[in-house]
């Protein structure tokens, strides 16, 4: 009887001994181990996204340098001002359109390049004056309509009264 009340002894010594083991030590390390487990995969998914977003800057900066190489290749320097006034005139007198005054509005200065404006009181009919911002659109000189107002010059006309402000950007003359 002493035996088997020793071996009863011994199995639940060793199923408490087992059980505290288990609960105290395994269970708090395997949580452990699956917290850092989720957090070492939540940073290398953020490590692989960084990496994406480094790769895709590089690319977007090699991008952005070949573009701003073509705009200022195409671009005018200041010293082509007056083909500004020019283009815009030869264009007017092209589409028929009859300039009443151009009035050129201060220079502009963004970044690398200068924008110069000019004001225009003009009169047309709409035919002509669709072909002229058409043409205006295809002249060699980047030419931008930025405001464009009409009005009609008389009851009984087909003409129009219009006032349009038209820019253009050069390059800053390097020193």
């Amino acid at each position: 009887m002493w035996i088997k009340n020793k071996k009863l002894i011994i199995l639940i010594s060793s199923i408490a001994a087992i059980s505290l083991l288990y609960f105290s030590i395994i269970i708090p390390f395997a949580k452990k181990w699956t917290e850092q487990n989720s957090q070492t995969r939540q940073k290398l998914a953020l490590l692989e996204k960084s990496q994406a977003i480094i790769n895709q800057k590089t690319t977007l900066n090699e991008s952005y340098a070949a573009i701003n190489r073509k705009i200022q290749a195409k671009l005018p320097s200041e010293r082509g001002q007056g083909n500004f006034l020019t283009a815009i005139s030869e264009v007017a007198k092209i589409t028929n359109i009859h300039i009443e005054s151009m009035n050129p509005q201060p220079l502009r200065e963004l970044g690398f390049c200068n924008e110069l404006s000019v004001e225009i009181n003009m009169e047309a009919n709409l035919g002509n004056l669709v072909r002229f911002l058409y043409q205006m659109r295809k002249s060699s000189v980047v030419l931008v309509a930025n405001r464009l107002s009409l009005q009609p010059k008389s009851e009984r006309s087909a003409l129009l009264k219009g006032h349009l402000v038209i820019s253009t950007i050069f390059l800053k003359e390097q020193p």
